[in-house]
């Protein structure tokens, strides 16, 4: 028997992915143009409709900071996805100017807000992400060998762009 692997885009937006399951709240983006989508749903309402044990991977891409109660949004990102599934999760860091000029963001996130939101599930990778500029990334090693001390004491010369988690799901 063959087994196909189940992906899910949340909050998907003009990131349209073929072979996955694409979610967004409408058929629309912020602009009012017209975007695919294969499920239209508002996240912050619960639950979230898909089966138990769906999908053996997940995507959430510049959304979780969007979300009204992220301990509800991580219960159902375990619920929906498989044991040993992975769930990645990518979030502007506080030291962005794209986090804070944003009045829809709802969290900062930091390097360590997985520690305390990653419910049922083993941080696989967490890692800085400089900029998606190659030249300005070639810094992201360095900063990620000593990730709490650049958010302590150096994030305001040199902010980066993004946090990138990645969790397996040990329910």
């Amino acid at each position: 028997m063959l087994y196909v692997v189940k992906k899910l885009n949340l909050g998907c937006g003009k990131e349209y992915r073929d072979g996955w399951v694409n979610l967004d709240i409408s058929n629309k983006d912020i602009y009012d143009n017209e975007i695919k989508v294969d499920v239209k749903h508002d996240l912050n309402k619960f639950p979230w409709p898909f089966k138990s044990n769906e999908f053996d991977f997940v995507l959430l891409k510049h959304l979780l900071e969007h979300l009204d109660d992220i301990p509800k949004v991580m219960n159902e990102l375990i619920r929906i996805t498989r044991k040993g599934g992975i769930i990645k999760i990518i979030v502007p860091h506080f030291s962005c100017y794209h986090t804070y000029r944003d009045p829809t963001h709802k969290i900062f996130p930091s390097i360590q807000t997985i520690n305390y939101i990653k419910k049922n599930s083993d941080v696989v990778s967490s890692k800085l992400r400089v900029s998606h500029n190659r030249f300005l990334n070639m810094f992201s090693p360095f900063i990620n060998k000593f990730p709490v001390i650049y958010e302590r004491f150096f994030y305001g010369f040199f902010p980066v762009q993004e946090i990138i988690w990645i969790l397996r799901v040990n329910k």
